[in-house]
C-alpha cells in the first residue's frame, strides 16, 4: 500500500526524508507506525530520536560503520531483526 511518494530530482541523501515520512503517515492515519525500518542510508541520531520521542514501538534503524558493544547487542535483539527483516 503506497500513501504517497515523491519525485526527487538528483541524488539526495535518504535520512532528510524520515521526519517527513513519518509526519505523512501521521496525517493519514492519525497514529505513529507501530513499526518503523529501513535500510542504513535513514539513519541519523536525529531520526532515531525522533522515532523514540513519537514511541514508535519497535525501531530497526541500522547504524552505519563499526558497532560498538551496546550497539551489536541491540541489533541482535529479537524485535530488532524481526523488525529489520518484514
Amino acid at each position: 500500500m503506497i500513501t504517497g511518494y515523491a519525485v526527487i530530482s538528483g541524488n539526495p541523501t535518504d535520512a532528510p526524508e524520515l521526519p517527513t515520512s513519518l509526519a505523512h503517515h501521521q496525517q493519514c492515519f492519525e497514529h505513529v507506525p507501530a513499526l518503523l525500518t529501513a535500510d542504513r542510508a535513514f539513519f541519523t541520531l536525529d531520526n532515531q530520536q525522533l522515532a523514540h520521542d513519537l514511541r514508535i514501538g519497535s525501531i530497526a534503524l541500522p547504524r552505519q560503520g563499526p558497532l560498538d558493544a551496546s550497539q551489536r547487542e541491540e541489533r541482535h535483539r529479537r524485535a530488532f531483526r524481526r523488525a529489520y527483516r518484514w
